[in-house]
């Protein structure tokens, strides 16, 4: 029965009691925009919502000073070119991961438990390079 195998599933999630954890980017943010107006000028905030672009991951020393970290792999897939971070080489110093919206620089970060191995996120571009499509986006 399909019950059963989703028993299953959620007891080989289960390692040494400690359940299995995946941290992903919240797929939109609401960010308030407001312009800086010159004198005569009125500015009015308005939300706009924006939707997940990309992540970065990077590590954060005792003084604050971000390393950024590049893929441990990239492979072109149907669904665009997956990157992956490998996590386990880069917990000498905190690692985290920025969430990157799209048409704004509010950008979300997060420290990412030791229980999480690998970073992958699935991107789509255009021929001018930019990213048309983000698909998967998950710290395991």
């Amino acid at each position: 029965m399909w019950w059963t195998r989703l028993v299953v599933l959620a007891a080989l999630a289960m390692v040494n009691g400690v359940r299995a954890q995946t941290l992903a980017c919240p797929l939109t943010i609401s960010v308030m925009e407001q312009a800086t107006a010159g004198a005569g000028w009125r500015s009015e905030a308005k939300a706009q919502v924006r939707p997940l672009l990309r992540i970065s991951v990077f590590n954060l020393d005792a003084k604050g000073t971000e390393y950024d970290l590049a893929p441990d792999s990239e492979k072109g897939t149907p669904a665009g070119t997956q990157q992956t971070w490998e996590l386990k080489g880069y917990r000498d110093m905190k690692l985290v991961v920025r969430c990157r919206y799209r048409d704004t620089g509010t950008t979300i970060s997060r420290e990412l438990p030791a229980a999480l191995t690998e970073c992958r996120q699935t991107i789509r571009v255009d021929g001018k390079g930019a990213i048309t499509k983000t698909s998967e986006v998950a710290c395991r």
